[in-house]
Formats: C-alpha cells, sequence, structure tokens
C-alpha cells in the first residue's frame, strides 16, 4: 500500500505595494529542488501574483507539515506574518520556518515573535531539506 506523501508549504511574500511584472520566487524554486519528491509534495505559493492567496493557504496549510516563508526587511514582513497567522489558524500543529534577509541579519528579534517555529539562517536550500526530513520523522 502506497503512504501518502507529507506537505510542504514554500510562500513568497510580496515585495512592494504593487509590482508589475512576473516576480519568480528563485529562491523557493532553490529551497525546493532539494527536498525529496518521493516523500513530500510541494506547493509554491507567490504572494506576488496569486490575487486569492489567502484562499490557497487556508486550502494546503490544513493538512501540512510545514510552511517555509523567505521575506526580506520592509513590506514583505507584512505579509509574512499574515501568512503565518493563517497557516497557524487552519492547522495549530503546523511548523512554521522563517528564512531569508530579514531572519537571517535580525536572528534574536525574529526568533521573539510567537509565530516563529523555526529559523533558518543564510543559504537555506540543503539546510531546510534536512529540516523537512528531521520533521517528518519526529526529531529535533
Amino acid at each position: 500500500m502506497h503512504s501518502a506523501k507529507e506537505k510542504i508549504i514554500l510562500f513568497h511574500p510580496k515585495t512592494a505595494f504593487s509590482s508589475s511584472g512576473c516576480i519568480v520566487p528563485l529562491h523557493l524554486l532553490a529551497v525546493s529542488r532539494h527536498i525529496d519528491r518521493n516523500k513530500f509534495d510541494v506547493f509554491i505559493i507567490n504572494g506576488e501574483m496569486e490575487r486569492d492567496y489567502r484562499a490557497i493557504l487556508k486550502e494546503h496549510c490544513k493538512d501540512a507539515l510545514c510552511i517555509g516563508i523567505g521575506f526580506m526587511t520592509g513590506y514583505q514582513i507584512k505579509q509574512a506574518l499574515e501568512a503565518s497567522q493563517i497557516a497557524r489558524e487552519v492547522n495549530p500543529k503546523i511548523r512554521i520556518v522563517w528564512g531569508g534577509w530579514h531572519p537571517s541579519v535580525s536572528m534574536e528579534q525574529t526568533l521573539q515573535h510567537p509565530l516563529a517555529d523555526i529559523l533558518v539562517r543564510g543559504q537555506g536550500d540543503v539546510v531546510f531539506s534536512e529540516l523537512v526530513n528531521a520533521l517528518s520523522e519526529g526529531k529535533d
């Protein structure tokens, strides 16, 4: 019998009040390529492009193992916090992983936020893969 894969959500917050053109979250593509697709289904939600990102987050976070959100200092923090709150409300057991420039530079301050379960500093592509494997296996 084939067991279901665990779901991993990666969210890219909007970078400005209004953006033009297509913003491809290359950092999340880099992170996702290291995740074992035999064990996990990975969903990338782009807050820049998805008009109804809230509904998409609500649907996918219900049964997800974790959500990874990479963000910079500035405007992205607002949508990163909103996405984290949505994830926590629909799935109290979801692990919220923050990464990117802001969490890397302001680590101590960022870790004090009640929605930050885990913080990844620096290049997160390989580290995030190791992290989701550990979470899936119930390890620290």
